[in-house]
């Protein structure tokens, strides 16, 4: 098979994978445009556990309730590695059993009022960017990471984090720093959210990607859909940004201006092949949160001892 290319996971491969990602990614269903956002998971006795922040979307999600999850880990430099979508109906946690699975969660802390969420794994699907060179993470080799052993470091306490919110102004800022080369797509079909990553570009103030034929081109057309961009390391710390906006491809119907100029961009698909439709989304709101670490208090040293004391 010519390379690079992409290369579907078992449900297997996908569970053993998981534990390998920093975050994960929870997509929720919202009368409007759905939400993604990143959380702290775990994988329990072969489940998805997450935990919802406090006032989020997901935190107000009735037991049953179909929710997807994505997780990954990409060389940016190799244009390699793995991502993981898990979609099924969440369930509540009974008191003992999250007292026994909230210190498993990372890279954040579970807040005392997070609540922790269940996913039954309905639908579990994975694919894995094949490049034909060597490299670390299609060998299964994962980095130690806060999602694989929970939040706690070296048996000491776990980290704090503050959490600051992203305005517009900021959000587009990060995006044209640079640095980031897959996004992930959500919309709602059917009442379920769908979760997509792949390659971005940017168009000014619009969030650009190509795409084939099929469900993801099907599902967004002209559809309310939220587009996620992060920045996030091993330890937690970094930055996530939503764009929220009208998802519509561009067609010989668009201004010629508009065409002519995204034709000029380069939209780069790691996997390669022919993805000849360009879907373009401008947003209608921007926001984000940014995470960092709080420095732990420096112990005081002891007072030199008085020529009293001393006697």
């Amino acid at each position: 098979m010519d390379f690079p290319h992409l290369e579907r996971l078992t449900r297997a491969e996908c569970r053993q994978l998981l534990p390998g990602a920093t975050v994960g990614r929870l997509a929720v269903p919202t009368p409007n445009f759905p939400t993604v956002e990143p959380v702290s998971f775990a994988v329990v006795e072969g489940e998805i556990v997450v935990a919802a922040r406090t006032g989020s979307a997901a935190d107000a999600v009735p037991a049953g309730t179909v929710l997807s999850f994505e997780a990954d880990v990409l060389d940016n430099a190799q244009h390699a590695g793995w991502s993981v979508v898990w979609t099924g109906p969440v369930e509540e946690l009974d008191d003992d059993t999250v007292a026994q699975v909230r210190p498993k969660l990372g890279p954040w802390p579970v807040a005392d009022n997070d609540r922790l969420l269940l996913i039954r794994s309905e639908r579990v699907t994975g694919q894995r960017i094949v490049t034909g060179a060597a490299s670390s993470l299609e060998a299964g080799a994962t980095a130690t990471v806060a999602g694989s052993c929970g939040p706690a470091t070296d048996g000491g306490d776990p980290p704090r984090f503050t959490r600051r919110a992203i305005n517009t102004d900021e959000g587009f800022a990060l995006l044209a720093r640079g640095g980031q080369h897959v996004g992930r797509l959500v919309v709602t079909v059917g009442g379920e959210p769908m979760i997509f990553p792949l390659n971005f570009a940017v168009d000014g103030e619009a969030i650009v990607f190509r795409t084939q034929t099929g469900t993801k081109l099907t599902g967004i057309t002209r559809s309310l859909a939220t587009f996620e961009v992060d920045d996030i390391d091993a330890s937690g710390q970094g930055w996530a940004v939503s764009f929220e906006g009208l998802a519509q491809e561009v067609l010989d119907a668009d201004p010629e201006s508009m065409r002519e100029r995204i034709a000029a961009i380069d939209i780069e698909t790691w996997p390669g092949g022919d993805r000849p439709h360009v879907v373009r989304i401008r947003p209608y709101r921007v926001h984000g949160t940014a995470w960092s670490v709080v420095p732990a208090p420096v112990a005081a040293e002891p007072a030199p001892a008085t020529s009293a004391q001393q006697a």
